[in-house]
């Protein structure tokens, strides 16, 4: 398994990190076959596989499950699955990442040890997730997230802006032995700002986060914020399943077809 599904697993973070659970459930890319926290909504829901957890509630005018993507939007051998959205923390900020991995471990430079970069880990963000994999080679599997959230903001974009520019390469330090490492004690990500799909969002910004080395794995992320509501998506970089300009597309307008 790849270094950085363990680290996508591992940690979330945000304004309120220490709040946040890390409830991380990456199956693909990213030691991807381990489903983290998943709402009580969605635990209970029998109805479908492909139904997300409920979003619905007092911070928002929409059931948030009905504006994620679903199977019908993805491609025909996608695996569907509800997810708790706060699992997607981890793809924007380091906070808290020290914490959940060890007591002896550490991030340098510092300051990206307590970026706050994520909406998703607010205390009173209110979310719904939904997760997706592929088997685009035999016993190769890669994965797409999504979620939606209330109360966003362009705040928001900027704040993940700021986590790129501040954080774009930091070096997480693990003791020898532990599991997310697979043995390695250091491992090196690079956040870098990529093209944003072109869709008519009121703000989209994307970027990529990869794990250096000959084997290391990325992942490629895209924020949009439309009419009060926030959308993240999240696949493996080499994906060839999931389009991500596509996706975000579709995302959109499930959105706009939910506020209509």
């Amino acid at each position: 398994m790849a270094i950085l599904a363990g680290l996508v697993l591992a940690a979330c973070g945000g304004d309120d990190g220490e709040d946040a659970e890390d409830a991380t459930g990456d199956n693909g890319a990213e030691s991807e076959t381990e489903n983290g926290m998943a709402d009580d909504d969605a635990a209970d829901s029998d109805d479908t596989a492909d139904e997300p957890d409920d979003g619905a509630g007092a911070g928002s005018d929409v059931d948030l499950s009905e504006v994620l993507l679903t199977a019908d939007d993805l491609p025909d051998e996608a695996e569907v699955g509800p997810q708790s959205a706060v699992d997607m923390t981890m793809v924007t900020s380091m906070e808290r990442l020290v914490e959940v991995q060890s007591e002896e471990a550490s991030v340098e430079p510092s300051e990206c040890e307590n970026a706050s970069s994520s909406p998703l880990a607010r205390d009173d963000v209110e979310s719904a997730g939904v997760v997706a994999e592929v088997e685009e080679e035999e016993l190769v599997w890669k994965e797409l997230r999504g979620a939606v959230y209330a109360n966003a903001t362009a705040d928001d974009v900027d704040q993940v802006a700021e986590f790129i520019e501040q954080c774009g390469e930091y070096t997480l330090n693990l003791p020898e032995g532990g599991e997310a490492t697979a043995g390695s004690a250091e491992v090196t990500m690079v956040v870098s700002e990529t093209d944003a799909p072109e869709v008519d969002a009121e703000e989209v910004i994307a970027f990529e986060k990869a794990e250096e080395g000959e084997i290391g794995q990325s992942l490629e992320i895209v924020f949009m914020i439309d009419q009060g509501y926030g959308v993240v998506l999240a696949a493996d970089s080499d994906s060839t399943a999931f389009d991500m300009d596509e996706l975000s597309q579709k995302a959109l307008e499930r959105l706009r077809s939910a506020l209509a």
